[in-house]
């Protein structure tokens, strides 16, 4: 028997006026008032206190099985006045005082179970299993018991079957004398398992995860925190029962939540419903990125491969026009450093000694270029002192960047020598950026782009990450290569870490396109966007990468390199917003008709079709991307056929021909008089006609769904009533 616990009447007690030896035989009239007033059964129900904590009858709607339940109320009531309608009995307390309840929703609490069967008599105690949908209800006396447990499979189950949601079937009510220890019969063998107390939030694509590991599953349907899944084979229903009341792992499935699997009876199985068009697709990065950029790759992601697998990709990259260079490492040859962030400077007390009456001045008569060339050598010589606080401030950052211009090399250098460690930081100030900037393009000898290159190196991947800063790193490209080298280095390193930045993409698309920057760089930089295409499709800034690289890189061969990195994850891709544009460049492409077979033949799956089912159940992307598919010039005109009656048999299957966003592909698949005429196949898994819709009758999905379609009326004007 079940562990006891604490009565409910310690919690709730809906009769304050009784006490524990009274019976509700000697309750007067204004206490079955009372009854049905926290019942929610009276006409005018007296406002009840909102509690949150319960999923109370008393909030629920009335109904066809309210009235029942009140009228069988009132039968009780009636056929033995003025009491109860049974007598209590001598009989000693056991199994014959219980009632036992199965198949209860998640929604049921003890207060609901004390609401509705308080009426047929005193309740000792009330026992709740939310985790397996039972309950059992002790009653002061057998005969209550037994009255409720008639009452309850007449009238109360099917009141909770219509009150709430999650409550996919009717509640199995038993009195306990006559079923001890409520021994159900054992169910006759079936495919269809009942997967009830399913985790909040779970959907049909993570139950079909699960009990896909099990067998082959013909159909699944969702309600509430229940699911009824259909197995093709018994054997697999079969495993699938052994997953009941089970966590951990078990027959491939791995559950940290104690769901309930039953067999399902035949009268019980749910009707099909033709499947409406599922929105599986979005526009949200498959990975963790962010618009600051700075995120690294999940490890399944991280592209690892050696020095001779980069050389052959590299050869496999030409360019169509010009000179096409020869390139042996894909990896740097210097082994880089970089920090992940840049400290921001601080505004110090150095910022308070500037005049800024002074150093407006001083700005006037160098840009009116009235001091000798020693005179602005000596002035810049007396800043040197506050030159990194006068760099960043508003008016001396314009001082500083006057010094570079007139200033002469040795002077320049020396006042490099002490700017050059907080480049990276002046780089990314509002002020310190501009005079940064300056100084980088004012470089001349040597010696000073090597300082510049030293102290920029270390912070390029978050400089190229700022709004300020990746003007700095745009200004060393001029200084040419190799000294600029380790610009498309960091590139080449933390390719996804700089693309998924806002700032980061666009500045590395605008190094690749800069006139001075090598071909053997442009090719070390696309192999690393085609080995990060995955991530890079499916980002916001990313896939403008990925643009570049089809439209404006000038490559041979990035089609063959990219298509199969993304045919694993064609059925997430082709229902993006972004990467769906990326894969139909490559099916829709005319000079590598390879690759384009090579994403068609992934893409339709002929015979198993499972991939195109989840790409054409997206409304949105990914019914678009099959029509244009389907009209691929790689394409021969039998196999387009053939694609063409599979995606007809799915929209026929899936009930999704009369669906406004699918006309337009049901129309090129040969549907077009189906769709005028109403006559096609729905259902869902081969079942199809009246059968398939019995609690609606023969009414077509789009009348279901609320879609009205008017008959198309030809409408004549006649001039002279105008």
């Amino acid at each position: 028997m079940f562990a006891s616990m604490p009565s409910v009447r310690d919690v709730f007690d809906p009769f304050p006026e009784m006490t524990s030896q009274e019976t509700l035989r000697d309750t007067d009239v204004s206490s079955v008032a009372k009854t049905f007033d926290y019942l929610g059964l009276n006409e005018e129900p007296r406002p009840m206190a909102q509690d949150h904590s319960f999923n109370d009858v008393g909030m629920l709607q009335p109904s066809a099985a309210a009235a029942g339940f009140r009228a069988a109320v009132d039968d009780v009531l009636q056929r033995s006045p003025p009491g109860l309608t049974v007598e209590p009995t001598s009989l000693p307390r056991g199994e014959d005082c219980n009632v036992y309840l199965h198949h209860l929703s998640m929604q049921v609490s003890a207060r609901m179970l004390l609401r509705l069967f308080e009426p047929y008599g005193s309740i000792e105690d009330i026992q709740l299993f939310p985790q397996n949908g039972t309950a059992v209800i002790q009653f002061e006396d057998p005969a209550y018991a037994k009255a409720a447990a008639a009452a309850g499979s007449a009238y109360i189950g099917p009141y909770m079957l219509d009150m709430l949601s999650d409550q996919t079937c009717s509640p199995q009510i038993v009195w306990g004398a006559s079923s001890p220890n409520f021994i159900e019969p054992e169910p006759a063998l079936s495919r269809v398992v009942l997967v009830s107390t399913l985790p909040p939030g779970t959907s049909q694509a993570k139950l079909v995860q699960w009990m896909g590991s099990i067998g082959k599953i013909e159909r699944s349907c969702i309600r509430g925190q229940s699911a009824q899944v259909t197995f093709e084979r018994l054997e697999d229903a079969q495993a699938a029962l052994l997953l009941d009341d089970f966590t951990g792992h078990k027959n491939g499935v791995l559950t940290h939540w104690p769901i309930r699997v039953q067999t399902v009876r035949e009268e019980d199985i749910w009707p099909a419903q033709p499947a409406r068009a599922l929105r599986i697709g979005g526009s949200a990065p498959i990975v963790p990125s962010s618009d600051k950029g700075g995120i690294p790759l999940p490890s399944d992601l991280v592209p690892a491969i050696d020095s001779s697998e980069g050389k052959a990709l590299l050869n496999q990259l030409h360019f169509r026009t010009g000179v096409d260079p020869s390139v042996s490492n894909f990896q740097s040859l210097v082994q880089h450093m970089y920090h992940n962030g840049i400290p921001y400077p601080s505004e110090n007390r150095g910022s308070r000694r500037i005049d800024h009456a002074k150093y407006r001045e001083m700005r006037k008569m160098l840009e009116a270029q009235q001091c000798s060339q020693a005179q602005v050598d000596e002035l810049a010589l007396e800043q040197l002192e506050i030159i990194v606080e006068l760099a960043r401030n508003y008016i001396g950052n314009t001082v500083v960047q006057r010094f570079f211009e007139q200033c002469t090399e040795d002077v320049k250098t020396r006042m490099l020598e002490i700017l050059a460690p907080h480049l990276a930081s002046l780089g990314i100030h509002k002020n310190g950026t501009w005079a940064a900037q300056k100084i980088i393009d004012c470089a001349k000898t040597p010696e000073q782009k090597k300082l510049i290159v030293e102290h920029i190196q270390p912070y390029t991947p978050a400089l190229l990450l700022d709004q300020f800063g990746n003007y700095v790193v745009q200004c060393v490209l001029p200084f040419g290569f190799p000294l600029a080298d380790f610009i498309m280095d960091a590139m080449v390193d933390r390719t996804w870490e700089i693309a998924q930045g806002r700032f980061g993409a666009r500045s590395m698309r605008t190094c690749l396109d800069h006139p001075n920057t090598p071909r053997e760089h442009i090719k070390r930089v696309a192999l690393a966007i085609v080995l990060h295409c995955v991530p890079l499709a499916t980002s916001p800034n990313g896939s403008l990468l990925l643009i570049w690289l089809f439209e404006s890189s000038q490559l041979d061969g990035v089609p063959a390199l990219v298509a199969p990195r993304l045919k694993p994850h064609l059925a997430q891709l082709c229902t993006h917003k972004l990467a769906s544009a990326i894969v139909l460049r490559i099916i829709t492409q005319t000079t590598d008709l390879s690759s384009a077979h090579l994403l068609l033949d992934a893409l339709f799956d002929i015979p198993d079709a499972q991939i195109l089912e989840k790409v054409l159940l997206d409304p949105v992307h990914g019914v678009l991307l099959i029509g244009r598919a389907l009209l691929s010039p790689a394409l021969q005109p039998d196999v387009q056929a053939q694609y063409a009656e599979t995606v007809k048999s799915l929209l026929e299957r899936n009930g999704l021909v009369q669906v406004p966003a699918y006309r337009r592909l049901a129309d090129q698949v040969g549907l077009a008089n189906e769709c005028a005429n109403g006559l096609y196949s729905t259902g869902l898994s081969g079942l199809s006609g009246p059968a398939a819709f019995p609690a609606e009758g023969n009414a077509p999905p789009s009348e279901r769904w609320g879609l009205v379609h008017y008959p198309s009326q030809k409408l004549t004007i006649h001039l002279d009533t105008i």
